[in-house]
């Protein structure tokens, strides 16, 4: 469907010596391929089958224009000699070749910007690779091995970098054998590229310290007060231990250097009523902690001590209504018994 002769080429060329194909077919299926005719009758379902496959690739792209015309007959066929006609014609490999050409001879790398080592040799390897193809197609010179590491060393003789500098030096000696191999000369230039040793210092990733405000909700775990804003009224109508839990919970912020009278620190805090301004220290922090320990202990305490008592009256209950006196264990496990039940009910009531 693609070949550039409609008709079939006659007399049929001889086929190659050892070979079932003649040379300019180069394979069974070419030779297939130039002998079956257009007029065959299954030309015009491949035909149609060319240019499905042809709108499909082209689908959403700028080439899709190109291909509309062909639309109502589905001249596959048209399609793309259109497509290769607009896009892949003379003038289309004249602006690759030029495009790379310009960036190989006019582009300059000294490493002092974000673009690295790497990423220029990979730009003119992929300039050299167009330059090759453009060339298949319009008359040009493709340059050799010892021309392109010349180019290379040449893009690169601006950088005032000690190590780089040294070692464009030793790919220069021609003892070296390097300047003619782009690929040794690339490789041995890498390590010591210097925008990728300050990209390496950068942070990669934003650590994030907190989000929020430094008050979590809920209510305090000793007095049950409402971890909230309060106004200057709503604060004094709190109790003292509730005032004292929120200034616990929530510390004033030290007021910042050189900057007075803000709305941030122990000023608003005196201001709202949220504690008494004074400086937040680890000391007083230690301290509170301690007491906060300290009460917290002598609560259990309290506890352990009622729960015994209250242990102690049960079993003594017990053995009154049963008229004897039971076995220890068993009258103290009745008692536990009694005790859970006991405190499961006033749980719920």
């Amino acid at each position: 469907m693609i070949r550039k002769e409609v008709a079939v080429v006659t007399p049929h060329p001889g086929l190659l010596a050892d070979h079932p194909h003649p040379e300019a077919a180069k394979s069974i299926q070419g030779e297939q391929a130039n002998c079956l005719s257009h007029t065959h009758p299954l030309y015009q379902r491949d035909n149609d089958q060319l240019y499905s496959m042809l709108e499909a690739a082209t689908r959403g792209t700028t080439f899709e224009a190109t291909i509309k015309p062909f639309r109502l007959v589905h001249n596959g066929r048209g399609a793309y000699l259109a497509l290769i006609s607009q896009h892949a014609g003379r003038d289309k490999w004249d602006s690759v070749l030029r495009t790379a050409k310009d960036y190989i001879n006019n582009r300059k790398w000294d490493g002092t910007t974000a673009i690295t080592m790497e990423a220029h040799i990979e730009k003119c390897c992929s300039c050299y690779v167009d330059w090759e193809t453009a060339a298949q197609h319009v008359p040009d010179q493709v340059p050799e091995a010892r021309t392109r590491v010349k180019s290379l060393l040449d893009s690169m003789e601006n950088c005032q970098d000690g190590k780089v500098v040294a070692r464009i030096a030793y790919v220069s000696d021609e003892r070296n054998g390097m300047m003619s191999n782009f690929e040794n000369a690339a490789t041995y230039l890498l390590p010591v590229c210097p925008a990728s040793a300050k990209l390496n210092k950068k942070r990669k990733t934003v650590t994030i310290a907190s989000v929020g405000g430094n008050l979590k909700s809920g209510t305090g775990p000793d007095t049950g007060v409402e971890l909230l804003y309060y106004s200057p009224k709503e604060y004094k109508a709190l109790s003292k231990d509730q005032q004292d839990e929120l200034r616990r919970l929530r510390p004033s912020k030290k007021k910042a250097k050189g900057k007075g009278g803000d709305e941030s620190g122990n000023n608003r805090n005196k201001r709202k009523g949220h504690g008494n301004g004074k400086k937040w220290t680890k000391k007083k922090f230690n301290k509170n902690v301690s007491a906060l320990i300290k009460k917290h202990e002598e609560t259990k305490l309290e506890e352990e001590k009622q729960k015994a008592e209250s242990m102690a009256e049960i079993a003594q209950l017990i053995s009154s209504i049963s008229g004897k006196t039971a076995a220890p264990d068993a009258t103290a496990s009745a008692a536990m018994q009694l005790n859970s039940i006991l405190k499961k009910a006033r749980s719920s009531n």
